[in-house]
């Protein structure tokens, strides 16, 4: 079969390449990733990767970290409360939990360093060189909290060459995003290079309660380089970074009931289940407005942090060896104060405050034999997760929940006064070791054997201690809502690995097969308005996945596919019961496939296609009052789609190009119970962006249109036990004009 049928075979899709594809010999581009810790094409490495390099980034007009999701199969994102908390999922495997002190099974890595503070892993993109996202678990290389895979952004390193870029955007609800970098020789062997951004909007949802907009942001970011290159053996690479956030929080009530399985449903607005109207909660709100961008919040709710970290990279060649040495301290503080109830009378606030950093240090070795590479090393992380929380209850509100659901008489909680303080505060250290190698042995010229394997102990000390105060007078154990103290510790020592057979037949085509094992250690649930500590254990998760590469087309499409199938134990699920985020140990299972066509052709054309396909099982939720089986794993909806299509063309001494985007989702659950109320919509977005580019290479001008269509979508929905819910609204049409200028 000859180029131009095999083109033509894969879709009607492709037109626009086969049109000449007997005489192009154009070659798409090539895409190298560091998901084996060394260099290499995109095409020889025996696992499922995704990457965006920095010309699709801008391209697409990606800004923050969770839009790579939409051109990413597999992967999605709950970011709800605009930078509170944001949830990974690969695959299916995630961790939802909203306590801060734990961490995630979805890996983040920036510049080789691990960013082990969940709500620190939701940054704004910029002067990045690409994103490489890692499917399935990655024990061997990367540790304990890589069970479903990771996120590696890699930022562009100093050169002696000078130059940079500076961008700028000016958009919906007055946004100005400004970003740009400086870089070049700064003497003999040394460069250096400076990135900043800045990015603010006025909020694009109303407060009627407040009279006052929400969900705007302000956001700065600082990175600041340098690299040392004493002689030809040695690079010293040091990085510093300095982020600041601010938005004001805000969410979308609705109203749930409870039905006979003892799940909660969204509630109709013309049914009043709880008997204090139609289509309220039980302290009698229901929403005037149905918009999803109107709310009626009577506390003015807001999310700030400071992020601060040092890398350092010393890379030494001895011979064919080298000694590579990462090094990172991470500070992360942050505070926030939300309307608990979102209600415009007072009900329940939750005020917050994180203080966690780490460090870690890895050393590994690569080396390379004439029919083998290898690496080993090893690799140490200290972490101290501080936080805590203040719940401000009115007692009337209260009072009037708890006697809609007949636990007391009206007027009993009401009694004891006006306001009830439960004061919270966790603290949990983590310090974890590791030794880790893998090999690449050629067997003969098409078949290499992938052999890795990792071992790491860790050492865990939980503090939990709660108090309670009614109008500013403590009181003693028990109270209302509850108090406890708790100590624990744990010590753990397990291990991960793979391997893996790649069959490499010539430069076109790679198949592989390979058996991966993650590991997460385990933690303790903190309880949200007090009550009793609980812990949880380590989970496994046992991967067996087949799939191929292709390079087609002379080199101008690049095909990749997988199946897999997952046997998890001791899954750590996130329900949400009682007022409180809790994870339980269950037994889950996924299978699943993926595929992703990247094409582009010299007559102008890129195309790119994903597709995920999940069928995801909970075997049992055992919780002390509901039992359930055979539930979907939450943020896993069964199919996601994807789709690119970029033109470029000629015209007024420059080079136009409009890039159309797409991703569409599958409906999906927010948390393992798969309450009905929880259940996240399938919906899609559409996205464009127009550009011109100077002939001399040097200015561009762009108009970004995210989310086309101006559809309304859920992106995240926390079903509460007080019969409402907290929705998470993705942002409305958003349009934007840029200017960017390369030097």
């Amino acid at each position: 079969m000859n180029q131009r049928s095999i083109c033509c075979l894969m879709g009607l899709v492709l037109l626009p390449l086969c049109a000449s594809a007997e005489t192009e010999t154009f070659a798409i581009e090539e895409v190298i990733v560091t998901a084996q810790k060394r260099e290499e094409n995109i095409q020889d490495v025996a696992i499922s990767v995704s990457a965006l390099t920095d010309r699709a980034i801008t391209a697409l007009g990606l800004t923050k970290n969770v839009d790579i999701a939409a051109q990413t199969p597999g992967l999605l994102f709950a970011e709800g409360s605009e930078q509170l908390i944001t949830v990974s999922s690969i695959r299916g495997v995630s961790q939802n939990d909203l306590g801060f002190h734990l961490e995630p099974p979805n890996a983040v890595y920036i510049d080789q360093a691990y960013v082990s503070v969940l709500s620190a892993a939701n940054f704004q993109m910029f002067d990045l060189e690409r994103v490489e996202v890692l499917k399935g678990p990655q024990g061997s290389l990367f540790g304990r909290n890589a069970t479903g895979g990771l996120l590696h952004f890699v930022t562009h390193a100093p050169s002696a060459e000078a130059g940079g870029y500076a961008d700028v955007q000016v958009g919906e609800e007055s946004q100005l995003r400004v970003e740009g970098a400086i870089g070049g020789s700064l003497g003999h062997n040394v460069s250096g290079r400076l990135s900043l951004l800045h990015d603010s909007y006025d909020g694009f949802m109303f407060n009627t309660t407040l009279n006052k907009d929400v969900r705007g942001r302000d956001e700065t970011g600082v990175r600041a380089q340098l690299q040392f290159d004493p002689n030809d053996d040695v690079r010293i690479r040091l990085i510093g970074f300095y982020g600041d956030q601010e938005t004001d929080l805000a969410y979308k009530h609705s109203t749930v009931g409870v039905n006979e399985d003892g799940l909660l449903f969204s509630l109709p607005r013309d049914v009043d289940f709880w008997g204090t109207c139609p289509g309220c909660d039980p302290s009698g709100h229901r929403e005037s407005s149905t918009d999803p961008f109107t709310g009626e919040q009577d506390t003015a709710g807001f999310f700030e942090s400071e992020t601060r970290y040092l890398t350092g990279i010393v890379e030494w060649t001895i011979n064919d060896t080298t000694l590579t040495s990462v090094t990172n301290f991470l500070d992360y503080e942050a505070s926030h104060r939300e309307d608990g109830e979102m209600s415009p009378r007072p009900g329940f606030d939750l005020v917050s405050g994180q203080d966690s950093g780490h460090f870690t240090q890895e050393f590994r070795l690569n080396g390379a034999g004439q029919r083998s590479r290898w690496i080993a090393g090893l690799y140490f992380i200290d972490r101290e997760a501080n936080s805590g929380q203040n719940a401000i209850v009115n007692l009337q509100y209260f009072d009037d929940v708890l006697s809609t659901f007949g636990v007391i008489s009206p007027g009993d909680v009401a009694a004891f006064g006006t306001t009830d303080n439960l004061i919270s505060n966790w603290r949990m250290d983590t310090s974890s070791r590791a030794v880790f190698g893998q090999l690449e042995y050629d067997i003969d010229p098409a078949w290499m054997l992938v052999v890795g394997a990792r071992y790491t102990e860790d050492d865990l000390d939980f503090k939990f201690a709660s108090a309670e105060f009614i109008d500013s007078i403590p009181i003693g154990p028990g109270g209302l809502l509850g108090q406890t103290e708790a100590t624990d510790a744990s010590g753990e020592g397990d291990w991960s690995g793979r391997l893996a057979l790649q069959w490499h037949p010539n430069m076109q085509w790679m198949t592989y097969l390979s058996y991966s094992r993650g590991i997460k250690s385990g933690g303790w649930n903190a309880p949200f308005l007090g009550g009793e500590v609980t812990r949880f254990g380590g989970e496994t998760l046992n991967s067996l996945e087949a799939g191929f590469k292709a390079t087609l087309m002379n080199g101008r499409a690049r095909l990749s596919a997988a199946a897999f199938t997952y046997d998890y134990d001791d899954y750590q699920g996130f329900t949400f019961e009682d007022l409180a985020p809790r994870v339980s140990n269950i037994n889950a299972e996924v299978n699943g496939m993926e595929a992703e066509l990247h094409a582009s052709s010299q007559s102008g054309w890129d195309i790119g296609l994903g597709i995920s396909v999940l069928d995801t099982k909970i075997k049992d939720v055992v919780l002390p009052s509901l039992r359930v089986t055979d539930r979907e794993m939450p943020l896993a909806p069964d199919t996601t789609f994807n789709a690119m299509l970029s033109k470029r063309w000629s015209g007024f001494g420059g080079q136009f190009a409009l890039t159309f985007d797409y991703a569409w989702l599958d409906d999906h659950f927010a948390e393992a119970l798969n309450n009905p109320s929880g259940q996240i919509e399938s919906y899609g977005i559409a996205n464009a962006r127009l550009s011109f580019m100077t002939g001399d290479g040097h200015w561009e001008f762009g108009v970004i249109v995210r989310n086309l269509a101006d559809e309304e979508y859920l992106v995240y929905r926390t079903p509460i036990g007080l019969g409402f819910n907290q929705e998470h609204y993705g942002r409305p049409r958003w349009v934007s004009g840029q200017i960017r200028y390369y030097w």
